[in-house]
């Protein structure tokens, strides 16, 4: 059965958005590495390169679902501006541009409830500047939020056929 928002199945369509914003995810980290281990003087074993991939590559999910549930809610034009009216200052809040302790009181407060301060902590552990020991709460935090928006973008596009003629 075609949907009117895709010639494919719902759950296809879903599953090959978040396999292409993985790939993307995977190859920004390796010109990353790339670029710190040659123009930065950034030393990356193998094993921290495969571990830091590991982690961008099953952290990418919660925020495509973010991505997929902004794409459907919001006009094609709008969507890019809207992500970057949520990332940004969520990432600056994570801890992404400059260190928490570094940050006001309150973001550091604020800073545990965010996807994106979960994610940091688990690549920041894989070069020891982060405890290892949290990383069971940090994947399951990630896990529920993308249960949550993927569930959200399921709904909605689920919706939106039924609306369409």
């Amino acid at each position: 059965m075609a949907y009117p928002l895709s010639p494919m199945p719902r759950l296809a369509y879903l599953l090959a958005k978040m396999l292409s914003s993985a790939a993307f995810a995977l190859i920004v980290m390796a010109a990353l590495i790339w670029l710190g281990t040659t123009v930065g003087g950034v030393t990356v074993s193998p094993g921290q390169a495969a571990r830091l991939a590991l982690i961008v590559l099953l952290g990418s999910i919660p925020f495509t679902a973010l991505g997929l549930l902004i794409g459907l809610l919001m006009p094609a034009s709008a969507g890019a501006g809207l992500i970057n009216l949520i990332y940004l200052p969520v990432s600056f809040a994570s801890g992404f541009f400059m260190p928490l302790r570094m940050l006001p009181h309150w973001v550091q407060v604020l800073a545990p409830a965010l996807p994106t301060y979960h994610l940091a902590q688990l690549a920041l552990a894989v070069f020891g500047f982060a405890p290892r020991a949290g990383a069971p709460l940090h994947w399951l935090v990630l896990a529920a939020f993308s249960v949550l928006m993927f569930g959200a973008a399921w709904i909605t596009f689920a919706r939106r056929e039924v609306r369409t003629p």
